[in-house]
């Protein structure tokens, strides 16, 4: 059943039915009242049929433009169509403008940007001020932004989404009671705001509040039982909470009640996203590949599918993944760090940097694609700048393991060995599995014994930690046992140490 025939068997409210009765003598204005409502409500599939109509027979307006964008705003073919019936509609130039950077916005085409910083807008409506506080956001200013959604709210005063953007840029701000206080005022202003209940939700099951987050989710649903906002809600929670079985079953519910096309691929993507994490990677990549012959576009999909079979070392079939993953979202930092790391895994060194150097440009706080430039720059014997990528890593994530164990690397490739052992000992201390850490000490410490034969004693304890864990995480134990023996330590001492080991464990 279609999105908007299963909307138009939905039980209406009171203010809803009154509202469509409107439509027998519909004026501009009253497409745009009944356009809204139904966004609020959620029902998007008839709201963009009623703002169409809207647009077909009168001309259309800047407000319900608006709302046919905010109603496809996941359906990127009807943004497209947007800009055609933009050309024939009967908006001022000004007016025209500002749509065309909502659709650019919703888009994902950076230029939105740039054409609300220069244009000269001058009616400085509802609508120019959510252009703006959207700009702020994107620059990490969320107090400016949050003042720029109330002017857009004291503008427009019976659009409450004003106020759920601004709920948004406080909760980035940091002010989460300020946002609380903000929601709970505008739920009991607007009953049947769909995306206020969901909100108020996502914020009691945050605060571990779960009978209150199934109450607002259950308002939710009882204005539109098929609103997926309210479905990804409680999934966002259970996978936060590692519960990832739970989150699958909530999802499935959602599919059950065959949402749009565009809905069930963001569904089948967050399906084979978590059963990745459970290790289920063939049930995984099948959601994954459902998804991505509904969108082929969807490029979370290709990025999570390129995970699966990089991690089943089907290297060219990730390459190519992340790669479709890029084309469709030129703006996915993560993809071209992915593209990055799978050449250097595949040993195509010259084209590496290029990829994560990308990354690095849209989002400087690429923490894997720093990792990658300190492996590529050391391949190709460009010491100090391995190191500051490796040193640029920690600064972002301090308390990863693996960013100390490729800091040691580094330092070790600049001969800095003290510093090398103390990023080794400091990646052991955070995981105390860390077995590369543990295997690159052993080395460093076998190096240094060639000068100093002190360091017997730590090179014995550095292949011994990697042998315990070794045991603990069932892999092989022959490369410390080939080291242990090198260093003459006795095959009956080194069964002695398995088998306190193994005792250990038991």
């Amino acid at each position: 059943m279609g999105t908007l025939k299963k909307e138009s068997e939905l039980y209406y409210d009171s203010e809803l039915k009154k509202l469509l009765l409107k439509l027998k003598d519909g004026q501009i204005e009253d497409y745009e009242e009944i356009a809204q409502a139904l966004n609020l409500r959620a029902m998007t599939g008839f709201a963009a049929k009623i703002s169409r109509e809207g647009i077909d027979k009168l001309g259309g307006s800047l407000k319900l433009f608006r709302e046919f964008i905010l109603a496809n705003t996941l359906i990127d073919e009807e943004l497209h169509n947007c800009k055609e019936l933009l050309k024939k509609s009967r908006l001022d130039r000004e007016d025209k403008i500002k749509i065309e950077i909502l659709i650019k916005y919703y888009l994902g085409d950076p230029l939105w940007f740039d054409l609300v910083e220069n244009w000269d807008f001058k009616n400085k409506d509802e609508i120019y001020f959510k252009l703006l506080a959207n700009r702020f956001m994107d620059e990490g200013e969320y107090k400016k932004a949050s003042e720029k959604y109330q002017r857009a709210w004291e503008i427009g005063k019976n659009d409450p989404r004003y106020l759920i953007y601004k709920c948004e840029a406080l909760k980035a701000a940091g002010e989460h009671k300020e946002a609380f206080k903000e929601i709970l005022s505008l739920t009991e202003t607007y009953e049947y705001f769909v995306q206020g209940w969901n909100w108020l939700a996502r914020y009691y099951l945050d605060s571990g509040k779960l009978d209150l987050a199934y109450q607002a989710i259950g308002k939710a649903l009882s204005i539109n039982p098929n609103d997926w906002g309210a479905f990804l809600a409680l999934a966002d929670f259970y996978l936060s909470r590692g519960e990832y079985g739970r989150a699958r079953g909530v999802l499935e519910i959602l599919l059950s009640l065959e949402p749009a096309k565009y809905i069930t691929a963001e569904v089948l993507n967050y399906l084979g996203y978590l059963f990745s994490l459970d290790n289920r990677y063939s049930e995984g990549q099948s959601c994954l590949e459902r998804a991505l012959m509904i969108n082929p576009n969807l490029a979370e999909a290709w990025y999570n599918l390129g995970n699966i079979v990089f991690h089943q070392k089907h290297l060219d079939e990730a390459l190519a993944c992340y790669e479709r993953a890029a084309a469709s979202d030129p703006e996915m930092a993560a993809a071209f760090t992915q593209i990055g790391l799978t050449l250097l895994e595949m040993g195509k060194i010259c084209n590496v940097d290029k990829p994560l150097l990308r990354a690095l440009e849209l989002d400087p706080s690429e923490y894997f694609a720093h990792l990658g430039l300190s492996e590529f720059y050391r391949r190709t014997k460009k010491g100090e700048m391995a190191l500051k990528h490796a040193e640029m890593a920690i600064k972002i994530e301090p308390h990863d393991p693996n960013g100390y164990n490729v800091l040691g690397i580094a330092h070790e490739f600049n001969k800095k060995y003290k510093e090398a052992e103390k990023a080794y000992k400091k990646a052991l201390e955070l995981e105390t599995m860390h077995r590369w850490a543990a295997n690159n000490l052993g080395y460093l410490y076998e190096k240094l014994m060639e000068k100093d034969k002190k360091y017997r004693t730590l090179a014995i304890e550095a292949w011994k930690k990697r042998l315990e864990i070794c045991l603990k995480t069932k892999v092989s134990i022959k490369g410390a046992l080939n080291h242990l023996l090198k260093l003459n330590v006795k095959l009956p001492e080194i069964k002695k140490w398995i088998a306190q080991l193994k005792n250990r464990q038991d």
